[in-house]
């Protein structure tokens, strides 16, 4: 799901969506394919945390792979990026119209005329 919620931070953000022909693409794809395909090596990756003292902590990750799904899509958009090894560099903004002014009415407001005040004589 960590592709996907780039692509949702990309929509919102207003930026072009990465593109789906890129080679971290294509590897990525092969990678959830291997995956999949063997039943015998579970793709869930587990990381414990437990506090073993008053000031200690010992993480434990359990992985078939090492990496959990945000933490591949992140890798890839990382190679992905223009900046690429230096820095990351988000999609470019997707160019947003330029504001128009505001319409002029076509027509003036209508003139109810007053007569004498709706008095009869």
């Amino acid at each position: 799901h960590g592709a996907q919620l780039y692509q949702l931070l990309n929509i919102a953000s207003r930026r072009f969506p990465e593109g789906t022909n890129s080679p971290v693409k294509h590897w990525l794809a092969a990678v959830v394919e291997e995956l999949r395909r063997n039943t015998n090596a579970p793709s869930e990756t587990v990381t414990e945390i437990t506090q073993t003292g008053p000031n200690e902590l010992t993480l434990v990750r359990k992985s078939h792979l090492g990496f959990t799904g945000i933490e591949l899509a992140s890798f890839g958009a990382f190679l992905d990026s223009p900046g690429f090894p230096f820095r990351y560099e988000p999609p470019r903004l997707v160019p947003q119209p330029k504001d128009k002014p505001a319409a002029a009415r076509t027509n003036p407001p209508p003139i109810i005329p007053v007569t004498g005040g709706g008095r009869k004589p």
